[in-house]
Order: structure tokens, then C-alpha cells, then sequence
């Protein structure tokens, strides 16, 4: 997935990348899951019936750390994708697009976007995400590649668990 320029829209879940909003080849968009667990399952209690055991005094501390760990792999993935690319514009409704672009400026890597643009934007569509892209970029706004289309909304879905 190389390109000048590419639209991310991400969150702690999932990132969306987006190179060609005409999804007229096969790799236009991508999907990458953050496997990051949002409500770590606790357990009541403890198996030796005691209240504060040892391990659960230091579990909340070990499920941050999981957490983080996971985090932090998940933004790496992406900029494995935005190595040779020129411009990458983020958006998002929470923190997640401003942490990559703070991991993005950190890694100081020449391969890396020389422009990072970040949009607030609440969850959207993939129709209405290519045809903000399409707009932002003076992309003509033609009709979606309808098959490409389905097939795109299609990989979101299974990716998704929906």
C-alpha cells in the first residue's frame, strides 16, 4: 500500500487506510485491527478465597502494560504502511490520531510522511470517508467502483466481527 499520500481514520480499535478514495484497484483501502482489549475482564476475588493476594495487587499494573504493549503495536503496523509516503492526513474523534503522529515525529525516519494533516471527525462510513478524501484531495467525485466498493465494506465487516 505505497502511495504520495494516504487517509487514516483511526481509534484505539481499528485504523482505516485509505490510498485511492475511487477504489478502483484492490489495495485501495486496508483495514488494520489494534487488538487492543478496551475493558480488561477482571475476576472477583481470588482462587485462594483471600481478598488481596499478591497477584491481584499488581494486576491492574499488568493490564496497563498489556494494554500499552498492544497500543504500541498497533501504531507500528501503521507506519509500516506509511513508509514512502508524502502526506498522510489522520482522523479521528479521540486520541489515537494525535499519538501517531506523535510516534510519526518521534522516529524521525526519512521514509516516513514529511506532512501529517490531523481532522476531528466522528465515525463515518467507507462511501462518506472516500468522498471527504475525494474532496480534500481535488479528486473528482465520481461514482464508487460499485463491485470495489462492496467488496471494501465487505473486508471492514469480516475484519469487524459484524
Amino acid at each position: 500500500m505505497k502511495n504520495k499520500r494516504i487517509g487514516i481514520w483511526l481509534d484505539r480499535d481499528k485504523a482505516i487506510l485509505i490510498q485511492d478514495p475511487t477504489f478502483k484497484s484492490k489495495d485501495s483501502m486496508k483495514v488494520i485491527p489494534s487488538g487492543v482489549e478496551q475493558k480488561i475482564r477482571s475476576t472477583s476475588g481470588s482462587s485462594s478465597g483471600e481478598p488481596y493476594s499478591f497477584i491481584s495487587v499488581f494486576a491492574p499494573d499488568r493490564n496497563k502494560h498489556r494494554r500499552e504493549n498492544a497500543l504500541s503495536h498497533f501504531y507500528r503496523e501503521i507506519l509500516n504502511e506509511l513508509r514512502g509516503t508524502k502526506e498522510v492526513l489522520l482522523m479521528g474523534s479521540g486520541k489515537a490520531k494525535t499519538e501517531l503522529q506523535k510516534k510519526i515525529l518521534e522516529s524521525k525516519n526519512k521514509e516516513f510522511p514529511e506532512q501529517i494533516s490531523l481532522v476531528s471527525m466522528k465515525a463515518c462510513t467507507i462511501p462518506e470517508l472516500a468522498s471527504y478524501l475525494r474532496e480534500k484531495w481535488g479528486i473528482p467525485n465520481e461514482e464508487l467502483d460499485s463491485k470495489r466498493k462492496s467488496e471494501a465494506i465487505q473486508e471492514l465487516k469480516i475484519i469487524l466481527g459484524a
